[in-house]
């Protein structure tokens, strides 16, 4: 899977919205669940199967199906923020795509 094009249909700082977000989330869904099913990393599968809080990663190198997993993650969970912080967001996506 070429994560890099999901993230970046995020990229574009300028019209970046939450309305956006939510629906980039909403569309992505089923790419963030075969990442967790691919991943090699066992906090997110116990992320998926148990609701688990996963832990910050300490892999020395990460892998692609990771990078887009925590990427929807905190995506996810900054939205539900009463006033999401939009720079934050868009400093995450960013450095998300450096590092694919």
């Amino acid at each position: 899977m070429n994560y890099y094009l999901l993230v970046e249909l995020l990229n574009d700082i300028e019209s970046l919205t939450v309305a956006k977000i939510e629906n980039w989330i909403f569309n992505n869904k089923k790419y963030f669940k075969k990442g967790i099913e691919n991943s090699i990393c066992g906090k997110w599968q116990k992320y998926a199967n148990n609701g688990e809080t996963p832990f910050p990663c300490c892999c020395h190198t990460k892998e692609k199906d990771c990078l887009f997993i925590e990427l929807y993650y905190n995506l996810e969970n900054l939205v539900k923020e009463e006033e999401p912080d939009l720079f934050y967001i868009t400093n995450i996506i960013q450095r998300t795509l450096k590092n694919f």
